[in-house]
């Protein structure tokens, strides 16, 4: 009888161990403490399934303990990749329905796309998380970095610019930053192309590259904190 009861206790121990669920692992550190619920696309007549591209809807979760005030995110459609840089004051735990129109100042959406028909996929990442009390969190660094040139750097898309021949149309090229700077252009490309400032403002800038001949060059675009990003143009 004792070893009955015995062996009774071993298993109901088994059980309850196994009813408890699975062990959850501590926090990462390196996970991004803003948290995307939904992305999607928006359309001039979204009862019309070849509308044209308008903007996009993004809900998110600010999942920290700290109050952010600049979010940048990375929106990929069909392929093509366009930053949305969001200002305001995102509240811990609050879920938040953000609409980015094309052509405004948050969202450029690149002209291709915006003659786009269809429901062509879509995706949506944080790029770079900058908080109130000026600490950032970027992939693969722990949340809490205080605001830095290393922290802060900068952003280009697209990251390398290629044009098949002097005569093709011009590109723009997004610069972007989580802290607050001013931007210059250095590199020589005279003769390859010609790098024109769109529109600028504190944390980000659109350049046009124009093609002028055919060649290689790199235009480095510098910011005020030292941060530099290397863009480089070929021209066949």
């Amino acid at each position: 009888m004792k070893r009955t009861i015995a062996s009774l206790l071993l298993l109901l121990g088994l059980c309850a161990r196994a009813s408890a669920g699975p062990v959850v692992a501590p926090n990462n550190p390196f996970a991004s403490p803003v948290s995307i619920n939904a992305c999607n696309l928006e359309y001039a007549d979204e009862n019309h399934v070849a509308s044209r591209i308008s903007g996009v809807a993004i809900q998110f979760t600010n999942e920290s303990a700290r109050v952010s005030d600049l979010i940048n995110f990375r929106v990929i459609i069909n392929g093509q990749t366009s930053l949305i840089r969001d200002v305001g004051t995102f509240t811990p735990g609050i879920e938040i329905t953000h609409k980015f129109k094309a052509g405004t100042d948050q969202f450029t959406l690149p002209v291709l796309l915006q003659q786009f028909s269809g429901r062509p996929p879509v995706t949506c990442r944080i790029e770079s998380i900058h908080f109130a009390d000026n600490t950032t969190w970027q992939p693969g660094t722990p949340a809490g970095t205080t605001a830095n040139a290393t922290a802060g750097a900068l952003s280009a898309l697209p990251a390398r610019l290629a044009f098949d021949g002097p005569k093709t149309g011009a590109r723009l090229l997004y610069v972007t930053s989580v802290a607050p700077t001013t931007y210059a252009i250095r590199g020589n490309c005279d003769g390859i192309a010609r790098l024109g400032v769109v529109a600028t403002s504190a944390r980000d800038a659109v350049y046009r590259i124009a093609p002028l001949g055919s060649g290689y060059c790199a235009a480095t675009i510098v910011d005020a904190n030292g941060n530099a990003a290397m863009i480089p143009i070929v021209v066949k």
